[in-house]
């Protein structure tokens, strides 16, 4: 049993997963936690779901990781997982390089499985080239898919039944953020992504231990009890009370502007962990008030990491680069004067007087006037203290 930063205790795989992989890795504990989430999901496939309207949701994940650099080994967390999975059951593991054809021909034999990106750059360039047209569409629409997808090929109709297709990656955040323009945060295939981003790591490990092939074992041989389940999941009457507060204040009520498409994702997310999470806790189909509890806590991270993020960091316009320009400085500098600030940050003084009503407006800077020589007042900036 483990304490988290998610302020509850996970046992059984989960436990085990991140104990083995931290101690051949000093990738965030926070992607280990994630991928070992997904990695249960992948597992089950679609012998296991959740009845949601006129569908069923399975636990397939689409897991983004992103952090700074290579050094936070984003490719190493999820090559434990695509190990463990492929001594599981080499076929969950779909190819990472195919045609149009291909895929679709791939997944009807196997509807269940997992395709493996370390870097999502590559994903995003296999997907545009010619000879893919249409394959995004497809993985969209195969995501949501509950019963079956039918396509018409050259060598006749094609059916894919009960689609749990995953797809793990991983970026850089520098990459993400540059290339991640507003229409993509608005359509169909980022969204469908669980990003889970890290900034900070709380090891260095230069020389990484062999991994331990018993403990690699012991995992999949938890999988494969886990494999056992079948069935629908159903909610307890307290776990319902409970998401039912988690969807009004999260997806109602969240206002998340651009990020709209990504937050409504995050109500199939949280049926999705919860699903993995009960699972794991206790090997039932009926998710209880502890569970669901998890899984919120497990979706509000993401939430909240990635509006962080994207707020500080991410910019469409010019006047929203103009204001993280400013946000940057004044966050690096802890107190600065207008004077200084105008001079570091190359603008005119409309444009940093429009910045910076916006960033006090939006509570992320503030004032601060002292008195200078002759009992002049001085007026600085400093950011907004959030703790």
């Amino acid at each position: 049993m483990s304490s988290t930063a998610y302020g509850f205790i996970m046992s059984d795989f989960l436990t085990s997963y991140k104990d083995f992989a931290t101690e051949i890795t000093d990738a965030p504990i926070e992607f280990h936690d994630y991928v070992g989430l997904a990695t249960i999901g992948i597992a089950l496939g679609n012998k296991v779901y959740f009845p949601f309207g006129d569908t069923d949701i399975y636990p397939n994940f689409w897991l983004l990781l992103l952090a700074p650099s290579s050094s936070f080994r984003k490719s190493t967390a999820l090559n434990i997982s695509k190990r463990i999975l492929y001594q599981l059951d080499s076929g969950r593991i779909y190819p990472s390089e195919f045609s149009h054809e291909k895929i679709i021909d791939t997944i009807s034999k196997q509807p269940a499985g997992s395709f493996y990106f370390s870097e999502f750059l590559s994903l995003m360039g296999l997907l545009s080239r010619d000879y893919m047209a249409g394959s995004k569409a497809l993985l969209t629409d195969l995501y949501d898919s509950g019963y079956s997808y039918r396509r018409e090929t050259l060598k006749g109709q094609i059916e894919i039944k009960k689609p749990a297709i995953s797809i793990m990656s991983a970026s850089t955040m520098d990459w993400f953020l540059q290339k991640t323009k507003e229409d993509d945060l608005r359509g169909g295939f980022i969204p469908r992504f669980l990003i889970v981003t890290a900034g900070t790591k709380t090891k260095d490990m230069p020389l990484p231990p062999k991994a331990d092939k018993d403990k690699r074992k012991a995992l999949v041989d938890i999988l494969r009890q886990y494999q056992t389940l079948s069935g629908a999941f159903y909610l307890s009457k307290e776990a319902k009370q409970i998401h039912s507060h988690w969807y009004h204040k999260t997806i109602i009520s969240s206002g998340a502007g651009r990020y709209d498409s990504l937050i409504q994702r995050m109500q199939v997310y949280i049926i999705k962990i919860a699903m993995v999470l009960e699972v794991n806790n206790s090997q039932t189909l009926k998710i209880s008030k502890q569970t669901m509890l998890q899984a919120t806590a497990f979706t509000d991270f993401v939430i909240n990491n990635f509006k962080d993020i994207t707020a500080n960091e991410m910019a469409f316009s010019k006047t929203e680069k103009q204001r993280q320009t400013v946000l940057k400085i004044v966050k690096f500098e802890k107190k600065i004067s207008r004077a200084k600030l105008l001079q570091y940050s190359h603008l005119s003084s409309r444009e940093l007087n429009q910045s910076i009503e916006t960033l006090i407006e939006a509570e992320e800077i503030e004032i601060i006037r002292d008195k200078g020589d002759g009992n002049r007042l001085v007026t600085s900036y400093s950011s907004v203290n959030r703790s």
